[in-house]
């Protein structure tokens, strides 16, 4: 996405935990010296967080056209996703609402003076895209299981929902996506049964959702909208 940004002419500010350790926003960066900004971000620490919403302030005149919340977890070599309740894990479960949703909401907190700021600057509106997973959506649960992810999931979808309530008359809208299945390591152990066409690389799951964020008008805030733009029941 951040590749795809840059072609486009956006101005970005990418961020991840270890910056230093990412070879393709090098890459990146050495292509896009004056376009592309850097910055140290995990949404577990809110000292990242506010260093980062700083170097907005600084690089980018503290006015932000979209903000992509893309931080999840799904399992780790110690945990997967619970099948059955016996499998849930206290610990697991408060890291996976950190991450998946707390992180976000926090990061809207921070960013949300800058999203503001589009409307002041005469700009269409601001758009806050939050990443989250059909499997977050309540009335579509007909399989049960992933409590974890499933329900931190479920709370970013309210979190995108009271933003949209509360920026809607800032000029923000607030959605969340669900990107489909995108083959990456994320994905690799629970796509056995993914159709090939319904597996998406991840240039393509990048466009898709491009495509929905550039197009989003304030009356579309407060929903969740799929790769292929079918809105989702929450």
């Amino acid at each position: 996405m951040t590749k795809q940004l840059l072609e486009k002419g956006y101005h970005v500010m990418a961020t991840c935990r270890r910056p230093d350790k990412s070879p393709g926003l090098s890459d990146l960066s050495a292509k896009y010296p004056m376009t592309l900004h850097m910055s140290r971000l995990d949404v577990t620490d809110s000292q990242s967080i506010s260093e980062t919403a700083t170097r907005v302030e600084s690089d980018f005149g503290g006015v932000l056209d979209i903000l992509v919340n893309s931080a999840g977890i799904l399992q780790d070599d110690a945990h997967k996703p619970e099948r059955q309740l016996s499998a849930i894990d206290r610990d697991w479960m408060l890291n996976s609402f950190e991450v998946n949703s707390v992180g976000p909401l926090l990061v809207i907190q921070a960013m949300q003076e800058f999203l503001k700021r589009t409307k002041e600057n005469k700009r269409d509106r601001g758009v806050i895209a939050n990443i989250s997973a059909r499997v977050g959506s309540i009335e579509d649960n007909k399989m049960g299981g992933w409590y974890s992810y499933r329900m931190s999931k479920a709370a970013l979808n309210m979190a995108t929902r009271c933003s949209a309530l509360e920026l809607k008359r800032h000029g923000v809208a607030s959605i969340s996506l669900h990107p489909g299945t995108v083959a990456t390591d994320f994905t690799k152990d629970y796509r056995k049964n993914v159709k090939p066409e319904k597996l998406f690389p991840v240039d393509r799951a990048a466009s898709q959702l491009l495509n929905i964020i550039e197009g989003i008008e304030l009356k579309d805030t407060g929903k969740f909208f799929a790769w292929d733009k079918e809105v989702l029941p929450f």
